[in-house]
């Protein structure tokens, strides 16, 4: 009668682990195509016509969309969010360099295939601020401009806030300041409700399966309304082993719940700061925007459009002219 059981058990234990977890190896791709495409990529040299390149940073590689970089103006490096890559930014960037700005927006950590560390503590957000300057300075770039959307703002407004010497001006786009607003999803009821997918993005391994197995169907989901390049880009990248973890390590690396505490989140930003938000924004309460509101500076700007999250995508045409203008406002 025991051994009836053994098999009995080693059966259940046979299809909820061993069929669920060959199931989502399979839907992984194990030629590694992004990767290998990235490493036929040039790197970036002075001179070097528009187009995405690599750039050599310490012991990593990031992957990068560059434009204008023959331009007199000044830089503007854009920072891009979850679950996204430099792609995000695609509509924006001719305009942009035609504008005159030397362009850069490169894909971040664990995002470019020559950058993705192991392990949570390698995502945590000063390390992150950190591939800022370093790209910067591998360019030759001093002083910038700095944009970023999504987990891209979060990466900003701690720039902002920390490192602010080489900074120009600060553009943030959809996310309010990231110390207030990681508070309001501690303590506003509406934007916990609204940031209840942090606790299943934090999640060991999990998000992982459900996100990848039979290939990719959340995900190709999730990008369904985006053009068709870009959403094959993403796609490419999250498809191989190792690297959407990469990405969601990103949340695993910051405690939400004692963000309070951290006086690094927590400081008022003094440079010229602009925030683009969408009033139909499912990511962000309309309270979290008017709570950050008090920690910003005297010469701070702030545009409301009829839109979603994904405002890089859906209404370009109206953020290169308010970039722009504030840019110019603000020119060094």
């Amino acid at each position: 009668m025991k051994g009836k059981w053994k098999c009995i058990i080693s059966g259940f234990l046979f299809l909820i682990i061993v069929v669920p977890t060959a199931y989502y190896t399979a839907s992984l791709d194990w030629q590694y195509k992004h990767t290998n495409e990235t490493n036929n990529l040039p790197f970036y040299s002075p001179g070097s016509p528009d187009g995405i390149y690599r750039i050599k940073v310490n012991n990593f590689e990031f992957r990068a969309r560059m434009a204008g970089m023959d331009n007199k103006g000044p830089a503007l490096i854009l920072l891009h969010g979850f679950p996204a890559s430099s792609a995000t930014w695609a509509p924006l960037i001719p305009p942009l360099a035609k504008a005159g700005y030397r362009v850069i927006a490169y894909d971040q950590r664990g995002y470019s295939p020559g950058a993705r560390p192991f392990g949570r503590d390698a995502y945590k957000i000063n390390k992150l601020s950190k591939d800022i300057f370093s790209i910067a300075d591998t360019l030759g770039i001093e002083k910038f401009h700095l944009a970023g959307h999504d987990w891209g703002a979060g990466v900003g407004w701690y720039t902002a806030m920390n490192a602010p010497g080489r900074l120009l001006t600060w553009t943030a786009l959809s996310i309010p300041h990231f110390g207030s607003f990681l508070r309001s999803a501690n303590e506003d009821s509406e934007q916990r409700k609204r940031s209840g997918y942090f606790k299943f993005l934090k999640k060991p391994l999990y998000p992982e399966f459900v996100m990848t197995i039979n290939n990719q169907k959340l995900l190709t989901g999730l990008f369904s309304k985006l053009p068709e390049p870009i959403r094959n880009e993403y796609l490419s990248i999250l498809g191989e082993p190792m690297a959407l973890s990469s990405a969601l390590n990103w949340y695993r690396a910051i405690d939400i719940e004692s963000v309070s505490k951290n006086a690094d989140l927590q400081k008022p930003v003094r440079l010229p700061t602009l925030f683009i938000w969408g009033t139909n924004d499912s990511v962000v309460a309309k309270g979290s925007v008017e709570r950050a509101r008090k920690l910003m500076p005297a010469n701070y700007k702030e545009l409301a459009f009829d839109a979603g999250h994904g405002i890089t995508q859906e209404i370009p045409q109206q953020l290169v002219p308010a970039l722009l203008e504030f840019l110019r406002d603000n020119a060094p």
